[in-house]
């Protein structure tokens, strides 16, 4: 009826092909061409990846259990009351020296937990850059830095120096 107004004739129906769509158009405009909406196209096309995309996620999910258990402990550990320093020689290392070394180490602990459930929520991207891609790519930058953590703790703490 619009077309007929606009002294138009209709030379192409677009939809996301549902059967109704696809019969009723067929049936009213015989021979005008129907096409797939571009955006629906892409939506279908990608279900099969974001489906793959959301079963990789459940998986890495699962094998990156204990999150929040580790931060359970660490958040109980900083609760305990430090002991009192005890005296020692001026240029010994005092317990309070370990305490604050512990307490710094329970807030590395924290700061890695916290990026871990970031990463472990994070569901934005769409086909185009799927979630599932993503967080695998985090969690490895997040198990090299851990990595990198530990060597240096074995080999002695790292200056700027050596990576300079």
């Amino acid at each position: 009826m619009w077309a007929e107004r606009l002294g138009k004739r209709v030379r192409l129906w677009r939809s996301d092909k549902q059967d109704a769509f696809v019969r009723g158009i067929a049936a009213e405009f015989p021979g005008v061409p129907h096409r797939y909406c571009a955006k629906h196209f892409l939506r279908d096309v990608a279900k099969p990846v974001l489906e793959a995309d959301s079963h990789a996620k459940v998986h890495m999910r699962r094998s990156v259990r204990g999150v929040r258990t580790i931060e359970r402990e660490v958040l109980t550990e900083q609760r305990t009351p430090a002991l009192p320093a005890l005296l020692a020689p001026p240029g010994e290392a005092t317990p309070s020296d370990a305490v604050q070394t512990d307490e710094e180490s329970q807030d590395v602990v924290l700061d890695y937990c916290a990026a871990v459930r970031g990463i472990l929520n994070d569901d934005q991207g769409g086909p185009l850059h799927p979630p599932g891609v993503r967080m695998a790519e985090a969690l490895e930058d997040v198990h090299a830095s851990l990595q990198r953590n530990v060597e240096a703790q074995k080999g002695g703490r790292l200056t700027s120096a050596v990576h300079g």
